[in-house]
């Protein structure tokens, strides 16, 4: 006999929402990878984030047969390289149980505060945004509650990133600013010199933290940073496995781990790495995320206890509840969270937490 929580079909579709503005559209929040898991008790799991389409019989030829309660040995034959896929899976065992995924993984709490990850269309390394116009759109973003901002410290000299910094401040003395160098993906590195130098001058200026300012298999220079800075040296966004997380944690690389829900391979394995974390005596905030694609991100966060949320947001010039609207189209007419000073609330209902109208969804796939 089948039992009722086998997994019996799963398909991975791209999905294209309406009523986006051409700006929206742009910057691709109409667009969602869809993975759509059904149980042989009839009750489907989505997520809205990945993997891209055309996956679906290989996630179908490894989940489907098995039950959707064993999540963890799923992980261990492969799952963790289809991340979205396991996060489907948490919504579909939710949703069973009538229960949260974020209780599911160990409870939680209900709000967290948030910051927002701000990037201004043009150059990468954001040296064509002048200063003031930078503090012009925080100032906006801080008159709807927003108080938290990391921004990009990719400019050819750090004094300009400082003077980014520095210009927040005078229009927004509250604000607590983050700078991220983003490892190599910046498109070059520093040495530990450099580093340290610029560090200083971003401390100075009044930078909350500073993170992977350095190569993140350069374990020893950034254990060297982090004890040599008054500021929080964070990052692990990018590391892939547990081993990864590991040898970071044991050579005291950031003083805060930020595992990516994706990256990582999935919501558990998020629950691992804040356990290497607290272990090691270390903070961890995981990675963000923007849109439906949050949903697994903000439920694990909950989970783990995390002081911080991400919120990631291209262009600038948008706030969150207005980039992520096309969803309500799916959504029966709601916004996916609710953001307010600062602070998002996790939702309570079932497995993800997304009330997906299965007909408004149908009616967006893409071939």
């Amino acid at each position: 006999m089948t039992a009722p929580t086998a997994i019996v079909a799963v398909e991975a579709y791209e999905v294209l929402l309406d009523d986006a503005s051409p700006e929206l559209a742009a910057y691709d929040y109409h667009r969602y990878r869809v993975v759509e898991v059904r149980l042989s008790n009839g009750i489907v799991g989505y997520s809205f984030a990945g993997p891209e389409p055309g996956r679906g019989q290989e996630l179908a030829a490894l989940l489907v047969g098995a039950d959707v309660t064993a999540i963890r040995g799923l992980l261990d034959d492969g799952l963790d390289r289809y991340f979205g896929a396991e996060h489907a899976l948490w919504d579909a065992l939710g949703k069973t149980l009538n229960v949260s995924a974020h209780r599911l993984l160990g409870g939680g709490n209900p709000i967290l505060d948030t910051y927002l990850t701000l990037v201004w269309p043009g150059s990468p390394d954001q040296s064509d945004v002048d200063p003031e116009a930078a503090a012009a759109d925080v100032a906006a973003l801080a008159v709807q509650g927003h108080h938290r901002f990391k921004v990009r410290c990719w400019r050819p000299s750090v004094e300009d990133d400082a003077a980014v910094i520095r210009a927040i401040h005078r229009r927004v003395p509250h604000a607590v600013v983050m700078v991220d160098r983003t490892a190599h993906i910046s498109g070059s590195t520093w040495s530990y010199e450099e580093a340290l130098h610029a560090g200083r001058v971003l401390q100075k200026a009044g930078a909350a933290w500073l993170e992977e300012p350095l190569a993140r298999d350069k374990l020893s220079d950034n254990a060297r940073l982090t004890a040599a800075l008054d500021i929080p040296v964070v990052g692990g966004e990018g590391y892939t496995t547990l081993i990864d997380v590991g040898r970071a944690a044991a050579a005291r690389s950031y003083a805060v781990l930020q595992p990516d829900a994706g990256v990582i391979g999935g919501l558990r394995r998020v629950q691992e790495v804040a356990a290497i974390a607290r272990g090691a005596g270390l903070g961890c905030i995981p990675h963000g995320q923007g849109g439906l694609r949050l949903a697994g991100w903000l439920q694990v966060a909950a989970a783990i206890g995390s002081p911080l949320q991400e919120l990631a947001l291209i262009p600038a010039s948008l706030d969150p509840v207005t980039a992520w609207s096309p969803a309500r189209g799916i959504l029966g007419g709601v916004d996916p969270f609710r953001v307010e000073a600062g602070r998002i609330e996790v939702p309570q209902g079932p497995g993800l937490g997304l009330a997906v109208d299965p007909r408004a969804l149908e009616l967006s796939r893409q071939g």
